[in-house]
């Protein structure tokens, strides 16, 4: 999971797992960033940072341009009540049952599902769910546990500061956990989200 950022005036020193998360962190927002004018730059400024051993001030500042660009082309986050898998990004991967949770929420229960495009939660009749559009991820990770809980965590990082946990119960009536199922799922979104971001780089750097 990608540490937090520093306090101001901190930096942190090349070698530590902080700057290595750092550095995969910027590789997605510069695939991200590709044929924004300015933005480029900033990636420039960043890898130049990293190289020094120093935290790149630059990157919270190039996560907050992506937002509000891709924001302003129609790419947002969206809740909605009755969810549905869309029928046009490919086929959909289905993992159930699952909860999903944004920060300081509820678990809420339903179905988790990859497509070619977003992560999706699909929940019950009557209940609000969730489409995140892989241009807007920055980083799928599998956290080991976290403070109220010794259970593994699917944690979606996306631009705009937004934060989603998902986990796999062992079964449709139970709140414990499936270490295994959460983990094959964590894997699976991963891939997705490479994918679609490796073939919008290849997109984007296509001569005119």
């Amino acid at each position: 999971m990608i540490d937090a950022d520093p306090a101001p005036g901190c930096t942190r020193k090349s070698g530590t797992p902080a700057i290595a998360n750092t550095s995969l962190r910027l590789g997605v927002v510069a695939l991200l960033c590709a044929g924004l004018v300015g933005c480029q730059a900033m990636v420039v400024d960043t890898l130049r940072d990293i190289s020094r051993g120093d935290f790149p001030p630059q990157l919270p500042r190039m996560e907050e341009r992506l937002c509000s660009e891709l924001t302003g082309k129609g790419i947002t986050v969206t809740k909605a009540l009755e969810t549905a898998i869309p029928t046009n990004e490919g086929e959909a991967r289905m993992f159930e049952p699952a909860f999903w949770s944004e920060q300081f929420t509820n678990p809420t229960a339903g179905n988790l599902a990859a497509t070619d495009r977003s992560v999706l939660f699909v929940p019950s009749e009557g209940v609000a769910g969730i489409r995140i559009p892989y241009e807007l991820v920055t980083s799928v990770e599998l956290q080991q546990g976290s403070f109220t809980s010794a259970s593994p965590a699917i944690i979606v990082k996306s631009l705009c500061g937004r934060i989603d946990t998902f986990t796999l119960p062992q079964s449709q009536d139970s709140i414990n956990v499936d270490p295994n199922a959460t983990m094959a799922a964590a894997t699976h979104l991963k891939s997705r989200v490479a994918a679609f971001q490796a073939t919008t780089l290849k997109v984007t750097d296509t001569p005119h």
